[in-house]
Protein backbone atom coordinates (compact mmCIF):
# COMPACT_ATOMS: atom_id res chain seq x y z
CA UNK A 1 0.00 0.00 0.00
CA UNK A 2 2.76 2.39 0.97
CA UNK A 3 3.94 1.95 -2.84
CA UNK A 4 0.87 3.13 -4.42
CA UNK A 5 1.05 5.86 -1.83
CA UNK A 6 4.29 6.65 -3.10
CA UNK A 7 3.17 6.77 -6.74
CA UNK A 8 0.44 8.83 -5.82
CA UNK A 9 -2.03 6.20 -6.66
CA UNK A 10 -5.19 6.11 -4.54
CA UNK A 11 -8.08 3.40 -4.57
CA UNK A 12 -11.17 3.64 -3.36
CA UNK A 13 -11.98 2.27 0.16
CA UNK A 14 -13.19 -1.10 -0.99
CA UNK A 15 -11.05 -1.75 -3.53
CA UNK A 16 -7.92 -0.77 -1.42
CA UNK A 17 -9.25 -3.23 1.21
CA UNK A 18 -10.10 -5.98 -1.51
CA UNK A 19 -6.27 -5.44 -2.57
CA UNK A 20 -5.00 -5.49 1.10
CA UNK A 21 -6.89 -9.10 1.91
CA UNK A 22 -5.82 -10.54 -1.50
CA UNK A 23 -2.08 -9.54 -0.46
CA UNK A 24 -2.64 -11.35 2.93
CA UNK A 25 -3.95 -14.16 1.71
CA UNK A 26 -1.28 -14.67 -1.31
CA UNK A 27 1.66 -13.80 1.46
CA UNK A 28 -0.14 -16.54 4.09
CA UNK A 29 -0.12 -19.13 1.27
CA UNK A 30 3.37 -18.12 0.89
CA UNK A 31 4.50 -18.77 4.12
CA UNK A 32 2.84 -21.81 4.38
CA UNK A 33 4.53 -22.97 1.27
CA UNK A 34 8.08 -22.49 2.84
CA UNK A 35 7.23 -23.95 5.86
CA UNK A 36 5.60 -27.18 3.67
CA UNK A 37 9.03 -27.48 1.91
CA UNK A 38 11.22 -27.11 5.32
CA UNK A 39 9.12 -29.76 6.59
CA UNK A 40 9.83 -31.69 3.68
CA UNK A 41 13.33 -31.39 3.40
CA UNK A 42 13.56 -31.80 7.04
CA UNK A 43 12.00 -34.97 6.84
CA UNK A 44 13.99 -36.01 3.53
CA UNK A 45 16.98 -35.73 5.65
CA UNK A 46 15.77 -37.83 8.66
CA UNK A 47 14.73 -40.98 6.04
CA UNK A 48 18.57 -40.57 4.40
CA UNK A 49 19.82 -40.56 7.90
CA UNK A 50 17.68 -43.60 8.79
CA UNK A 51 19.03 -45.63 5.44
CA UNK A 52 22.22 -44.34 6.29
CA UNK A 53 22.35 -46.31 9.49
CA UNK A 54 19.99 -49.34 8.57
CA UNK A 55 23.10 -49.80 5.90
CA UNK A 56 25.82 -49.52 8.23
CA UNK A 57 24.16 -52.24 10.21
CA UNK A 58 23.53 -54.42 7.65
CA UNK A 59 27.18 -54.38 6.81
CA UNK A 60 27.91 -55.05 10.10
CA UNK A 61 25.49 -57.85 10.54
CA UNK A 62 26.99 -59.57 7.18
CA UNK A 63 30.37 -59.18 8.83
CA UNK A 64 29.59 -61.06 11.90
CA UNK A 65 27.72 -63.63 9.90
CA UNK A 66 31.02 -63.86 7.86
CA UNK A 67 33.13 -64.12 10.91
CA UNK A 68 30.69 -66.96 12.73
CA UNK A 69 30.16 -69.04 9.38
CA UNK A 70 34.06 -68.93 9.10
CA UNK A 71 34.47 -70.29 12.92
CA UNK A 72 31.97 -73.01 12.13
CA UNK A 73 33.92 -74.21 9.21
CA UNK A 74 37.27 -73.94 10.92
CA UNK A 75 35.66 -76.09 13.85
CA UNK A 76 34.19 -78.86 11.82
CA UNK A 77 37.63 -78.95 9.95
CA UNK A 78 39.03 -79.66 13.12
CA UNK A 79 36.37 -82.11 14.30
CA UNK A 80 36.60 -83.91 10.75
CA UNK A 81 39.24 -86.98 11.38
CA UNK A 82 39.19 -87.93 7.44
CA UNK A 83 41.55 -84.48 6.92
Amino acid sequence: MDLLQEKHTFLEKETRESLTSILKRHSLQTKGIVKGREISRLALIAKEAKISELQHRVVTLESELELKDGVIRHLKWQLDPGE
